[in-house]
């Protein structure tokens, strides 16, 4: 059996980053967590952000306090490149290497033709959803319409 303790690195401080990060480093793994922002953005309340129910900062959970309960590695940085034949990850500020990488990146960093220009998401990219509120107070209330937002399926909220 190899002593040497194996490193593995997850990109992405979403749901699943976060859970990949709490399991194997209960397991006792040395873990390192790359983040590009400095917190976990609870999406399933996201959704009373835009009716005004709840503020965009109630839904953030600090990565910090995490890797304090955890004792992982954290990294707050953009991942600009894989290089898989070498094991590493190329960040903005630095380059890491890794025994066994897992990539957990959200719908965010998925591009799809049309679909920034045109909508917006509870699962995206969590500022969007302060433009989406903007946008709802914008309709509902100075020009006093009706709307209909479909937030997941079988979910509706009517202003």
């Amino acid at each position: 059996m190899n002593n040497k303790q194996q490193h593995i690195v997850v990109l992405g401080g979403g749901f699943a980053g976060v859970e990949s990060v709490y399991h194997l480093s209960k397991l006792g793994h040395r873990v390192t967590l790359v983040s590009d922002r400095e917190y976990c953005f609870i999406y399933p309340i996201s959704i009373w952000i835009p009716v005004g129910k709840i503020k965009f900062d109630d839904v953030k959970l600090p990565l910090k306090d995490l890797q304090k309960v955890h004792k992982f590695n954290l990294i707050i940085d953009k991942v600009e490149s894989i290089v898989s034949k070498e094991n590493k990850v190329i960040l903005s500020k630095q380059t890491i290497e890794y025994d066994y990488l897992i990539i957990a990146f959200g719908s965010s960093k998925l591009a799809i033709e049309g679909m920034r220009e045109h909508t917006f998401s509870t699962c995206g990219k969590p500022d969007s959803l302060l433009e989406m509120k903007r946008l709802v107070f914008q309709l509902s209330v100075l020009r006093k319409e009706r709307l209909f937002l479909r937030m997941i399926p079988y979910w509706k909220v009517t202003l």
